[in-house]
């Protein structure tokens, strides 16, 4: 997000690679699930239920950020720049589209399988907010400064009323 508030968020290389993705809060409900379900067993995909492909993503978080447009990022650039940080260009230009399938078949309910919603609760341009997880009747306190700086306090249940 930092980049495309910087009118940088253009859509790397073509644009048909996939990405999966997960809200925060899914997230931080996926694992106390997988904590408090003793079936629970084996490998899950921690994504969300509707993967988009680069374009989608990066137009969709340009629109949360109010930028309008932002210069694409061509492949080429993408490798020498994975060449100087020493990483795989792969993972920018070759995506992957998950689905939790298994999530799904053992009922687990996703708050956000929308990328738009998804988008503008987390870029919110509060300050100072307070979200309350609830899972599997304890109910946590998430806080956080800003969007990046989302921290979640599993240590310490809040107890509601």
């Amino acid at each position: 997000a930092r980049l495309a508030r910087l009118y940088l968020g253009g859509t790397v290389g073509e644009g048909h690679q996939y990405i999966s993705w997960l809200h925060l809060r899914d997230f931080c409900r996926l694992v106390l699930w997988s904590v408090e379900n003793t079936h629970a067993e084996g490998v899950y995909n921690a994504t969300g239920p509707c993967p988009v492909t680069n374009a989608e993503f990066m137009c969709e978080l340009r629109c949360a950020l109010k930028r309008p447009w932002s210069p694409r990022l061509p492949a080429r650039l993408v490798r020498l720049g994975a060449f100087f940080l020493r990483t795989e260009p792969g993972l920018a230009l070759e995506g992957r589209r998950c689905i939790p399938d298994r999530l799904v078949e053992e009922h687990f309910k996703f708050l956000y399988t929308n990328l738009e919603s998804a988008l503008a609760d987390l870029l919110t341009e509060s300050r100072e907010q307070e979200t309350y997880i609830e899972a599997e009747g304890k109910t946590f306190k998430a806080s956080h400064g800003s969007a990046a700086e989302r921290r979640l306090s599993l240590a310490r249940p809040f107890k509601a009323g």
